[in-house]
């Protein structure tokens, strides 16, 4: 089995997003916290369920009541995701759809663009990267500094340089059960983070008895699962509602 299968793996979650559908630098995007005026952005950059899951606007609901901000979760699959009918996501080829839709350099250019001109409305800028956004997330609170402080759940194809080129404060919610982002990953990008010797504020989360993907996919049937859900949720929200102002 690819590593990548628990990439596509998740229930949906009920809840009504109370947002709208707007454009981007040219790409489609969930527009959370529409009455918010004046207030520091979050970009997410999702994972390959992509823009229109559930979850993900419901979980930007979330981000924009707690931290006051204006949220944005970008299309950046030209309108492509997993499959959300259970049947036809067994037999979904994701690593076709990763070499169409890499989530690193290939990746860069478009997440680059969208970031710049949410910056440039709102002025203070976070980014959060879920799965496949994770590098591009790393990257946005890398050298060139486009972001003010990032995070990242469940994070896929990362490598250790994301870490080392990191200058923006950071959060890091990781499962325990991560094919994508083992115990031996963890603990070098944590070594890397202390390394910086408080240069800026970052912080690990460690949620046991979870997997990949359970920040957004996760059961919300299941108690503990709701619960590390709900937990992360608001970690993430107060983050960027302290690290944004």
């Amino acid at each position: 089995m690819s590593s990548f299968e628990c990439c596509k793996q998740g229930t949906f979650h009920k809840g009504t997003p109370k947002g709208m559908e707007t454009t981007i630098a040219g790409h489609k995007a969930y527009l959370a916290s529409i009455s918010h005026e004046n207030v520091p952005a979050l970009l997410i950059v999702p994972d390959v369920f992509g823009w229109k899951l559930n979850n993900i606007r419901v979980l930007a609901d979330k981000y924009a009541e707690i931290a006051n901000i204006r949220v944005y979760v970008v299309d950046f699959f030209d309108g492509e995701h997993a499959p959300y009918d259970d049947e036809e996501r067994k037999s979904w080829d994701i690593m076709s759809f990763l070499g169409k839709h890499h989530p690193r350099d290939a990746a860069w250019p478009a997440i680059k663009k969208v970031a710049e001109e949410i910056k440039a409305k709102h002025g203070k800028l976070g980014a959060i990267g879920f799965c496949w956004g994770a590098p591009g997330a790393l990257r946005l609170g890398g050298a060139e500094a486009i972001a003010d402080a990032v995070a990242f759940a469940h994070p896929s194809v990362t490598e250790i340089d994301d870490f080392k080129n990191l200058t923006k404060p950071g959060l890091f919610l990781c499962a325990e059960v991560d094919q994508q982002f083992p115990e031996e990953k963890r603990v070098a990008a944590e070594h890397v983070i202390n390394e910086k010797k408080g240069a800026f504020f970052s912080k690990f989360v460690y949620y046991p008895h979870t997997t990949h993907g359970f920040a957004v996919r996760g059961d919300e049937e299941d108690k503990y699962t709701a619960e590390a859900m709900g937990d992360a949720a608001q970690e993430a929200a107060l983050f960027f509602k302290t690290r944004l102002r």
